[in-house]
């Protein structure tokens, strides 16, 4: 057993990732913080190491200011969308549902992207910086509400012009 593994079980890093994990509101936060690892072995540079942990650090420390204030908003309910884009990327089919799924998640992103926007640089200058990152896309949203209901069943249009 290398010196990294024995650290590593010192340290109890499968412990650590298993309560990573638990904190996590998706599905995706929870499989993500199961998965990681060190970095072992290997040469790196230390001053680039140390800056990025910092803004790490920075954005996390922005993030705990808004949730202790009640200002953050919730991602639990977000279902993982990967599969349905990537099915239609490749030009198939996807159920209402998996759009409903989408919109949801199209909608949480607007949501997010106006919060952010609302924080002053000044005060919350790294998770200011994911605005631009975040894009809104209303007129899916508003494409995709329009012939499916929040349940993920298709509207009956025929009465929408009665």
């Amino acid at each position: 057993m290398t010196i990294e593994h024995r650290s590593l079980r010192s340290l109890e890093w499968e412990r650590l990732t298993t309560y990573l994990s638990e904190q996590n509101e998706t599905a995706e936060g929870k499989r993500r913080s199961c998965q990681l690892v060190p970095s072992l072995g290997f040469t790196f540079d230390l001053d680039a190491e140390i800056a990025n942990a910092q803004i790490l650090l920075d954005q996390t420390e922005e993030a705990c200011a808004l949730i202790s204030s009640r200002t953050a908003f919730s991602l639990a309910k977000l279902s993982d969308v990967r599969e349905s884009i990537a099915l239609l990327r490749a030009g198939a089919v996807i159920t209402a549902g998996e759009l409903a799924r989408i919109k949801a998640l199209l909608v949480v992103a607007r949501s997010v992207r106006g919060s952010l926007a609302l924080l002053t640089p000044a005060q919350f200058p790294h998770l200011h910086r994911f605005v631009a990152t975040l894009v809104a896309l209303p007129k899916q949203i508003e494409a995709i509400d329009f012939a499916i209901d929040d349940f993920g069943v298709v509207k009956d249009l025929s009465l929408i012009h009665i």
